[in-house]
């Protein structure tokens, strides 16, 4: 099993920030199934928008950034720790009393045929945010925020261009991605992120693998060497950053088609944002939606918590 983290502090900081990108997900995300619903009531003559950043309403902005801070938070491990503590559970494994998560561990896994495979999570990521164009586009988009916040009170014509310009690139290499059970399948996704956070967070459980925090017991399932609280704290902090700028300029575009610049009382928010999202991003290695092959569970970690409770017991 592996150590306890010592960035013991910043593990609840990043806990307490994961939770709130889910609950800003939750609220997004049915605000925009309701404009859905209130969109096809009211469906009259359809006309070709004119400009790639008028497909994209308000409400489809919040949509992005909710589906963006999911995968980015899938990018820890969360959902796969939790599948492989539900399958040790079921395998009776766990002998100790764990309250309640022994509940919603079975609950996890009988409900694993019903739910979207890592497979099929990773392909929704991949078709809004494709590894070969997004991530380009969005540093662009960052970098050109940032050079607003260099000229403060007074815009500068020429870096307000190059935003708008960025602005439009980044939304039209993501024209048309949103489409169809998208929104859906974002949904569902939340509703698994959800749950595994609230069993992961569980004391009772954590006790029985012999940590104190959320993301050490995320870490003690972890196969991959490279994966670290470091590394996990980037994915946290680039996914709000990014859920936060797709929601500003959600804000800042209510009618679609708008792509002005943010002014200059909010633009402070929008550098800091742009800022935290170029330097987690820096950090992390290429992103590539491909599922890694997911073992019911790691025998390392069998073996470890076999240790463990033995000494316990």
């Amino acid at each position: 099993m592996q150590s306890e983290p010592t960035l013991f502090p910043e593990s609840i900081r990043y806990e307490a920030m994961l939770s709130q990108a889910l609950a800003q997900a939750h609220k997004k995300l049915q605000q925009y199934h309701r404009q859905v619903a209130q969109s096809l009531a009211e469906l009259g003559d359809i006309d070709l928008p004119d400009s790639a950043s008028e497909q994209f309403s308000a409400q489809q902005l919040h949509l992005l950034g909710s589906l963006y801070v999911v995968a980015e938070l899938e990018n820890t491990g969360v959902i796969v720790a939790v599948e492989a503590i539900a399958s040790l559970f079921a395998s009776g494994s766990i002998n100790m009393p764990i309250g309640e998560a022994g509940s919603k561990l079975a609950r996890f896994w009988k409900q694993r045929s019903q739910r979207m495979s890592q497979g099929e999570r990773y392909a929704i990521y991949q078709q809004v945010f494709d590894a070969n164009t997004f991530r380009h586009f969005m540093r662009r988009w960052c970098e050109s925020i940032m050079a607003l916040g260099h000229h403060g009170a007074s815009p500068d014509p020429q870096a307000s261009v190059a935003y708008e310009y960025a602005a439009q690139s980044l939304l039209g290499s993501m024209s048309g991605r949103t489409e169809g059970m998208v929104s859906f399948a974002a949904g569902e996704i939340l509703q698994v992120l959800t749950d595994a956070l609230a069993i992961l967070k569980d004391k009772n459980l954590q006790m029985a693998f012999g940590v104190k925090n959320l993301w050490a017991l995320v870490l003690s399932t972890q196969q991959e060497g490279d994966q670290n609280l470091a590394r996990i704290q980037s994915y946290v902090d680039r996914g709000k950053a990014g859920q936060a700028l797709f929601d500003a300029l959600a804000e800042k575009n209510p009618q679609a088609g708008s792509l002005a610049p943010p002014g200059v009382a909010e633009l402070s928010k929008w550098v800091a944002d742009a800022h935290r999202w170029i330097l987690a991003d820096t950090a992390l290695p290429a992103t590539q939606y491909e599922p890694e092959r997911v073992n019911a569970i790691p025998w390392q970690l069998a073996l470890s918590l076999d240790s463990s409770l033995g000494m316990q017991g």
